[in-house]
């Protein structure tokens, strides 16, 4: 052996967010199909035009990198544009699970100090209760949007049943502690209103 041997690397040691492999795609491959809902299909490019628009309009909101933004949005193609809008603007996706009461939102947004949520369809009622519960801002993406917060609010309330709108919420401790003396599950409990 003469020497010692050199072996040249030219894999680039940065890290890609998913926002920027969307972007990295719709510069390579703009017209290939990304996201199919139905009959709605968006190639890289519609969904990389569409999460720019959206991380412009949470700018304006006041969303700033770092911030945390609430996403209750199902399986549609809106939500990638919102989720990659999200990320795109530089805040923090606060995924919210869809099957949640508006209270149990409430507590998710308020426990994640969200600076807003974003919903979509039948999630559009809870997540509006939940943001005036929270104190935080809602921004529907969906034709709601137009409405005012307090006519949003009043119309989300005229449209969910009562036994859907707890008023209070407790943590409750169900299993006992373990020998290092912490709690091994925590569950919401609600109170219902009657009124």
């Amino acid at each position: 052996m003469k020497g010692p041997i050199s072996i040249a690397v030219s894999a680039p040691h940065a890290t890609l967010s998913p926002a920027a492999i969307v972007a990295e795609s719709a510069r390579k491959y703009p017209d290939k199909v990304a996201v199919v809902d139905g009959d709605t299909r968006l190639t890289y490019r519609d969904l990389w035009d569409r999460a720019r628009r959206v991380a412009a309009a949470l700018h304006e909101q006041g969303v700033r990198p770092g911030d945390r933004v609430a996403l209750m949005i199902g399986n549609v193609a809106e939500f990638p544009v919102v989720y990659f809008g999200i990320l795109t603007a530089g805040a923090v996706v606060v995924p919210i699970h869809l099957l949640l009461t508006a209270t149990e939102v409430a507590y998710v947004l308020r426990d994640s100090e969200a600076k807003l949520i974003v919903c979509h369809g039948p999630t559009t009622e809870v997540a509006i209760l939940a943001a005036d519960e929270a104190g935080v801002a809602v921004v529907p993406a969906d034709p709601t949007a137009g409405l005012d917060p307090t006519t949003l609010i009043e119309w989300s309330r005229s449209r969910l049943p009562k036994h859907k709108y707890p008023r209070q919420v407790h943590v409750v401790d169900v299993l006992p502690t373990g020998p290092s003396h912490k709690v091994l599950k925590r569950e919401l409990r609600e109170t219902f209103s009657r009124s």
